[in-house]
């Protein structure tokens, strides 16, 4: 077996030729399609077709002109226009607005907006790319503003004096409001880049991506940065939304709500009627970095982090080297996490061999050590990103849990979604992967895509059908399910229709999966926010409750985001599994484990390195403190590659395939502090004997010509396993005690595992 550094290396090589194949290649600067460049295509926009084109150096303008009518440069006819001439902006050629010596639209900050055609603009799948520039940071740049304000159905590139959010996207009525700080308010030239994609369910939720500048800004690419609302606000529609002092307009402008206008200018404007695809974002990236011969700078520097942070914020208790929960914890895997190992080796005729080398090399966990997992990405078959997705994939982790496809709303929401789910959960138990359902029942009626204005029976009745369908489904082929998520955080449904029926929620599940365990899903749990204390009391009275009322809990999850400024000491997450474990007795997973460096969508390179030393420290140290504890079975890091993630500056790889430091953390413990990997020599008694982390293991024996192998299960009361060698041996049966998966972390370090099929 090659040693720890060697598949660390390995594995390095293989990841950055996959990226660099799947045109992921670590660059800074505009990215260029593959196979084009800028130069190859003069208009550098052929075959995109956007809906809307203004471009100022091409209006038909005098220094100093009011821009009643900007121009759309397409066949579509989309002119932004203004008639009030008191609120029309300006164009402008002076050197101190110019952007790389092009003319300019100027916009007051006070009055001045452009409208564009409602219906000639009525987008749900959309790009939007503008340039310009900032001359305070006054609110939205571009975007729309609902005069429904019961939708508040709302997009904006915004720009705020308050921690200077460079974007800003709500759907729907103030239910969930996402903004992405990525740089002090500055007056530079930027290009701002935003692609939406809708899920295709009845809440009208969107896919937002946002960009930044040529260089594309990896570390929230293809994240999720929006969410909707309980009762849908009908179409997007970018031409009919920004209310202005009571006018319907589109939002070259400002917030109708707070009466804050662009004060900045806007050199150009691309908008298309779809989500375009890598390949097209690059190519407009490269042709407007070419234009303007600008955004090709990182966005972020480290030494300049937009939050700054005391050094007080990054310290938790237990951090110092010498605390002292670590060599109690040390002393607790040693009792917990490993078992005797015995090794016999004979001969033919079943007598003893002494002094024979005896290999033991562990193949797999039997602790789930697991992550998120994107179906879309595993069903990717058709790209080297996908099979770079699955390679790492089935070689970090033993376990998944799928993120997004088996929640109700996008469930429901496709056939293709569907078919991701499907796909995904064969190929996880294909490679022995143990596999998470998430989530059986949320109580929100959003979450589970159910009108509220319905009676009580028939809403009950809808969410024991939605259950039902989706466990069943997937019968035998789950090991278990977040059953019951965020009881204490959402209580909606249950508020409404009564206690009494969750008790049959739960019976439903467990009766359409037998064997599946079902568990508990909370947060605050062991780690908790800022504005909280923990959710630690109401989850033990309830599942109490749960238990008090018939309902077999198999296990309580415990969800674990962990903001960098607010992480919780180590103590004390040992101290709470210690309460869970005397409430209840019951297996506890770490469900959704990870600390973010913030809490939007922030480039992980431009974070300072205290940031990032902290955020290694706190994944080492929360990892070992959980691994040492008993009571947990289940390790599970919420996304692992930042090209799909939730919170990407978490993630332990970036969007480029490099393992970034909390990643080497986690491969250390599990593939080399946690993993056992030794070789002795026989006794005279023919034995070699050792004590071994749980798991799957290959054991070798040689002594001169003779050789032989076996496999063998170390578990909770360790294992044996008998040996015979010979000359021109055959494999053997190895005899040995243990339940371990026969899959886990480690078992594609060393191979080719050949994840074919799709990520």
């Amino acid at each position: 077996m090659a040693n720890d550094s060697d598949r660390h290396t390995t594995r390095r090589t293989v990841l950055q030729t996959g990226a660099a194949a799947a045109g992921m290649a670590a660059v800074s600067g505009a990215g260029v399609a593959e196979g084009s460049t800028a130069a190859d295509d003069e208009a550098g926009l052929d075959g995109l077709d956007p809906v809307v084109h203004l471009a100022a150096d091409e209006l038909d303008a005098a220094d100093g002109d009011a821009v009643g009518t900007w121009t759309d440069l397409t066949d579509n006819g989309n002119d932004a226009t203004q008639d009030a001439d008191a609120k029309q902006p300006t164009y402008s050629e002076v050197d101190g607005d110019q952007i790389a010596g092009k003319p300019v639209v100027v916009f007051d900050g006070e009055d001045d907006f452009l409208n564009l055609d409602s219906e000639a603009v009525t987008l749900d799948d959309f790009s939007v790319f503008v340039v310009g520039q900032w001359n305070a940071s006054t609110n939205a740049m571009f975007g729309t503003y609902s005069p429904d304000t019961d939708a508040m159905d709302r997009f904006r590139i915004a720009n705020f004096d308050a921690g200077a959010s460079a974007y800003s996207y709500q759907f729907g009525e103030n239910v969930w409001w996402e903004t992405n700080v990525v740089a002090e308010v500055d007056t530079d030239p930027h290009l701002w880049g935003v692609t939406s994609t809708a899920n295709g369910v009845g809440s009208g939720t969107h896919r937002v991506t946002p960009y930044l500048d040529g260089d594309r800004t990896y570390e929230f690419k293809y994240g999720t940065l929006h969410h909707s609302v309980d009762e849908s606000p009908g179409d997007f529609n970018l031409g009919k939304a920004q209310l202005v002092n009571g006018e319907e307009s589109l939002g070259l402008s400002g917030d109708g709500v707070t009466d804050m206008f662009y004060d900045g200018t806007v050199a150009e404007v691309l908008v298309f009627d779809r989500s375009l695809d890598d390949e097209e974002i690059d190519q407009v990236h490269a042709h407007l970095t070419d234009k303007y011969e600008q955004f090709d700078h990182e966005i972020l520097d480290a030494a300049n982090d937009p939050i700054p942070v005391t050094e007080e914020q990054l310290q938790y208790d237990g951090r110092a080297e010498d605390a002292g929960w670590r060599e109690t914890a040390q002393e607790r895997i040693e009792d917990h996490r490993k078992a005797d190992l015995e090794v016999e080796v004979v001969d033919p005729a079943g007598r003893a061999v002494e002094d024979a080398t005896v290999d033991v090399t562990m193949q797999s966990h039997e602790f789930n050590f697991g992550t998120a997992v994107s179906g879309d990405m595993v069903a990717d078959s058709e790209t080297d990103l996908g099979d770079t997705y699955r390679d790492v994939l089935a070689s970090d982790f033993n376990y998944g849990t799928i993120e997004t496809d088996l929640k109700v709303y996008n469930w429901e929401g496709s056939e293709d979604t569907r078919a991701d789910a499907r796909e995904t959960v064969e190929w996880l138990n294909d490679q022995g992967h143990d596999v998470r359902g998430h989530a059986a029942f949320w109580e929100q009626y959003w979450w589970m895509n159910i009108d509220p204005d319905q009676p009580d029976e028939e809403i009950i009745q809808q969410v024991t059908d939605k259950i039902e369908e989706r466990v069943a489904e997937f019968e035998g082929q789950l090991a278990d399910w977040d059953c019951q998520n965020h009881p204490i955080n959402f209580q909606q449904i249950r508020s409404d229709v009564g206690d009494e029926a969750v008790l049959d929620w739960w019976e439903t599940a467990q009766n359409a999966d037998t064997e599946a365990a079902m568990g508990i899903n909370e947060m605050n749990v062991l780690t908790r926010y800022a504005w909280s204390d923990g959710y630690d009391e109401e989850l033990v009275e309830w599942t109490n409750w749960l238990l008090e009322n018939g309902v077999d809990v198999d296990a309580v999850g415990a969800m674990c985001h962990a903001p960098i400024t607010n992480l919780t000491g180590i103590p004390d997450v040992i101290s709470r599994l210690d309460r869970l474990d005397e409430a209840f007795g019951l297996p506890v997973y770490i469900s959704e484990f990870h600390v973010p460096l913030w809490m939007g969508y922030k480039n992980w390179g431009g974070a300072s390195q205290k940031k990032k030393d902290a955020q290694a420290d706190y994944v080492r140290d929360f990892l070992t403190a959980v691994f040492s504890h008993p009571a947990v079975e289940t390790f599970v890091h919420w996304n692992f590659w930042a090209g799909r993630a939730w919170r990407s500056t978490s993630c332990l790889y970036d969007v480029d395939w490099d393992l970034r430091t909390h990643g080497e953390e986690y491969l250390d413990l599990v593939f080399d502090e946690w993993w056992t990997d030794e070789e002795g020599t026989t006794g005279s008694d023919g034995i070699y004997a050792t004590s071994a982390f749980k798991g799957e293991y290959e054991v070798t024996v040689e002594e001169g010509k003779r050789s032989g192998d076996a496999s063998v299960t170390v578990s909770d009361d360790g294992a044996s396993v008998e040996v015979v060698i010979s000359v021109g041996h055959n494999k053997s049966d190895g005899e040995g005690g243990g339940n371990g998966n026969g899959n886990g972390p480690g078992h594609g370090h060393d191979q080719d595992e050949g994840d074919d099929e799709d990520d």
